[in-house]
């Protein structure tokens, strides 16, 4: 039986390797004006998210 911090700790590495596959493939297609625009949508989803 694993235990919910395993279980945590599986979801939150999912997560990064998801997030960082899609930062890859969004690199190769998209031009820099368009990875700069998700990385200020990103920043400001996470500032947001850090003040409530």
């Amino acid at each position: 039986m694993t235990s919910p911090r395993s279980v945590g700790w599986w979801r939150y590495t999912e997560s990064l390797i998801t997030q960082m596959a899609q930062t890859a493939v969004c690199n190769r297609h998209h031009s820099l004006d368009q990875q700069l625009r998700r990385w200020l949508l990103l920043s400001l989803a996470w500032t947001v998210c850090q003040q409530h």
